[in-house]
């Protein structure tokens, strides 16, 4: 089982697919580097919202313009002895 901690919903909202995409493509190397990996995305086609999507255990709807990214937090690798 997952934390609820150790995972995070991030909302990219552009007036297309392509500028909400190169939002969270700008931001990817940020959240790489602080152990946050994408694990699941939806792109919020639905203008009325009609579809709904379970996120972190409840109902959650992407809006017209939201590109939404599950992150997961890389747990850290236990380090072995040299000897």
């Amino acid at each position: 089982m997952v934390a609820s901690s150790d995972v995070i919903l991030r909302r990219y909202s552009g007036p297309s697919f392509e500028s909400a995409l190169d939002t969270y493509e700008a931001d990817l190397a940020s959240m790489s580097a602080a152990g946050w990996y994408p694990v699941a995305k939806a792109w919020g086609w639905d203008p009325v919202e009609s579809l709904g999507w379970a996120v972190g255990g409840s109902h959650w709807r992407p809006g017209r313009g939201t590109l939404a990214v599950t992150y997961l937090r890389s747990a850290p690798k236990p380090q072995t002895s040299s000897s």
